[in-house]
């Protein structure tokens, strides 16, 4: 769930600073 947030995020090139944490865990989780 969370890594197809990121995924949309990504796509969109919009990652606020705010979901950075969550981003850094889907990569270290497993994208």
């Amino acid at each position: 769930i969370v890594q197809g947030i990121i995924n949309e995020l990504e796509s969109q090139g919009a990652l606020p600073r705010s979901n950075s944490r969550v981003s850094s865990l889907a990569t270290c989780c497993g994208q």
